[in-house]
């Protein structure tokens, strides 16, 4: 009798498995460009899941297909900075409070992994050729001085992290700053780059964008050096949300950000971009040079308050969208 119970069963899951093969379920996510390992997916796969992602390369852009969600996403791996914008009209809430419970997350990012489950972080860096910079370089500044001696430049493409760097360097949010004070920064419309990888192969470089754009180039190029500046250090997380608003399909979208952002699949993504784990004490996967920004990190943070992207009001959105386009395209 036994026997026959142990067959039974063990049919039972085999057509089971075979129908959601058959039948899988359509998940469809919005995420950052080359954001999440290939055998992750495959995890889903396995797990019944037909997985399409699709990629932005801006929190605006992010913001922009996911005010109505038209193309029909049910998940997003957003900034936490467009968590607040996105959720109150889109997905549910504290929908993952005993998932992330049971987890060991960061002190300063577990408090909002009840609403999203937390992806990776970040710090902002700037990225130099080493043979050519005596002193380390930290801050904007530097980078309008290597424009004044004929270097190479690179700047993140997006107002809200380069306003973060702008308010530690300068004194004021760049949407305090008048016309004269963005005009006479030396900037110019080509310094601003969406990728970093390509340009940090010319000599005499430097950049200021998030340490895992940087990350190709460092591997092939030793001589490359990061250095999360000087003062205080932009951070910044990502987070898998729920946007589709189907209770219907509340469950699966739970197990598949559960899965996503498992400690092992957390690795994987870690090594391939190296960029940070959520979990406490989890370095595995980082190479030499981000262990190092790791570990200064996490001394700094004791002795000063890292600078969060935050969501800013509709007045000093107006006004940081209006410096940025006469810093980003001089008009």
């Amino acid at each position: 009798m036994l026997y026959l119970i142990k067959i039974t069963v063990a049919m039972f899951l085999l057509l089971s498995m075979q129908s959601a093969a058959a039948n899988p379920t359509k998940i469809r996510i919005l995420s950052w460009w080359d954001y999440t390992h290939p055998d992750v997916i495959k995890d889903l796969e396995k797990e019944g899941y037909q997985v399409e992602v699709i990629t932005y390369r801006s929190n605006e852009m992010a913001i922009s297909r996911l005010a109505h969600n038209r193309e029909k996403f049910d998940l997003a791996i957003i900034s936490q900075s467009v968590i607040p914008t996105i959720l109150p009209s889109t997905g549910p809430q504290n929908i993952f409070k005993d998932i992330a419970r049971k987890r060991k997350y960061l002190n300063w990012i577990s408090a909002q992994a009840r609403i999203c489950l937390p992806y990776l972080w970040g710090a902002t860096v700037f990225t130099y050729d080493s043979r050519s910079f005596k002193t380390t370089p930290g801050s904007l500044q530097d980078l309008s001085s290597s424009v004044q001696k004929g270097y190479p430049i690179g700047v993140i493409d997006d107002p809200a992290e380069f306003s973060a760097r702008f308010a530690i360097d300068y004194g004021n949010p760049l949407e305090k700053a008048n016309n004269n004070n963005v005009n006479g920064l030396g900037f110019q419309p080509s310094h601003f780059v969406s990728s970093v990888d390509s340009i940090l192969q010319k000599p005499n470089i430097i950049t200021y964008g998030w340490q895992g754009a940087s990350a190709p180039a460092i591997t092939k190029n030793p001589w490359l050096k990061i250095s999360a500046g000087n003062n205080r250090v932009v951070v910044g997380y990502d987070s898998v949300c729920v946007v589709n608003t189907d209770s219907s399909k509340l469950k699966d979208l739970r197990k598949v950000s559960k899965i996503l952002t498992n400690p092992q699949n957390t690795r994987r993504n870690v090594k391939s971009f190296q960029y940070f784990s959520p979990y406490q004490s989890d370095t595995k996967g980082l190479q030499p040079p981000f262990k190092e920004l790791y570990d200064k990190l996490e001394k700094r943070f004791l002795k000063e308050q890292p600078m969060f992207l935050m969501k800013k009001n509709q007045k000093d959105t107006e006004a940081l969208n209006r410096n940025w386009r006469i810093l980003r395209y001089g008009k």
